[in-house]
């Protein structure tokens, strides 16, 4: 049976509305591909755009083509056009929360974060002084006039001489600055990193129906700092959406330190739909959250692994089931008299006794079986049930 088929007769008989996630995991491109293809041509049918994190190392080119033969037209989400996500909201709690989050990424400590937060602090005053109306924001260009003491004692200067401060209020306005001025040469290094994902003038939502904008992720290799940021700008940047009018699709290699794929399920909410395609899914984190990151996906695929011990973790999602083994015994009358020519040809000389075991709850699908299925063939589970399902092309 065809996976889309199990689906779809699970959905009708439970009359399910909920849509479907889709968590790939194993080493066969055959089902790779197919499900990567009717991923792409569902989005494409209901005019959703992709966004498409590819983390693998190596890029697969079947891919991109079976997205380009749909329709699809690429995007480099990575080219400098598009600001993923401003990261320099710190007038409310949520955007104190993810840029707190930024810091983290780059080894700030909690009292080095609270430093740098009361300099965004003072240079947001600085702003509404000149605006009193209270809406400025920081800006790049903002940061980019206050990055000296020089700049910043101007702008305090053209205060005092509108009259907007007096002359005690300056020398305040000095102190705070001296206190706080270690931190922006500090962050300095950070918005060199952060400028190639934030100041593009084109957000997110300004794809087309007909899109797949590529973060190529993978292409960094070690570099883990660059990876996880651009994942977390990535999540912030979706999260702001008004209109869900796009499907998430992560390609991952199946190894390494993925903690940035991790947080972005996890910090991503019910209604993305969200999809994910890795050679391993078992290695992406620790044990105990594993369980909790394939309850995101409402379906699951799993074809042959090359690790025994993934197998035995797909072995141990499947379930038991009662299994009832049959028992023969044969006893055979060796005296001579028991073997007469037509004892031996009709069957008396011996005594055969047929039964059965108590049922035993034994593995659905053997790690050893799983481990060397063919081509073209995985489980499927859905909705609690798993079936066994085959690919050919």
């Amino acid at each position: 049976m065809h996976y889309l088929m199990f689906i779809d007769r699970l959905k009708r008989r439970y009359e399910a509305s909920t849509p479907v996630r889709f968590l790939v995991s194993g080493a066969d491109h055959m089902i790779r591909h197919a499900v990567l293809r009717d991923i792409a041509a569902d989005c494409y049918r209901r005019g959703q755009s992709l966004f498409v994190v590819d983390d693998l190392e190596c890029t697969v080119p079947d891919d991109y083509g079976i997205l380009k033969s749909l329709g699809y037209r690429l995007v480099n989400g990575l080219d400098g056009s598009f600001c993923l996500y401003d990261p320099f909201q710190i007038n409310t709690l949520k955007g104190i929360s993810r840029f707190r989050q930024l810091l983290e990424i780059f080894g700030y400590d909690e009292k080095q974060k609270a430093k740098i937060l009361s300099y965004f602090r003072f240079l947001l005053y600085l702003e509404n002084l000149e605006d009193p109306s209270g809406k400025r924001v920081i800006t790049i260009d903002s940061l980019a006039h206050s990055n000296s003491v020089m700049a910043v004692e101007q702008k305090i200067q053209g205060l005092l001489d509108s009259g907007v401060i007096n002359p005690s209020q300056q020398i305040s306005l000095l102190a705070k600055y001296t206190e706080c001025s270690s931190a922006a040469a500090d962050f300095e290094d950070i918005l060199l990193q952060l400028l190639p994902f934030i100041q593009g003038n084109k957000a997110l939502t300004e794809t087309s129906a007909r899109d797949f904008v590529l973060f190529r992720t993978g292409e960094l290799g070690q570099d883990e700092t660059t990876r996880k940021l651009i994942l977390l700008l990535l999540q912030a940047g979706i999260l702001e959406t008004d209109r869900i009018n796009f499907t998430v699709l992560i390609l991952d290699r199946g190894y390494g330190n993925r903690e940035g794929i991790c947080r972005l399920i996890e910090g991503l909410p019910q209604n993305i739909n969200i999809h994910i395609i890795s050679d391993d899914i078992f290695t992406i984190c620790e044990s105990s959250r594993i369980a909790l990151l394939l309850n995101r996906f409402t379906a699951r695929i799993y074809s042959r692994h090359c690790a025994m011990g993934s197998c035995r973790e797909v072995e141990s999602i499947c379930g038991d089931i009662d299994v009832i083994h049959r028992t023969y015994t044969e006893t055979r009358d060796r005296r001579w008299r028991a073997n007469s020519p037509l004892d031996i040809l009709l069957g008396n000389n011996k005594t055969e006794i047929y039964g059965s075991t108590a049922p035993v709850r034994e593995p659905r699908y053997r790690k050893e079986v799983i481990s060397n299925f063919d081509e073209g063939t995985g489980i499927i589970d859905f909705m609690g049930q798993t079936s066994l399902f085959s690919i050919r092309i």
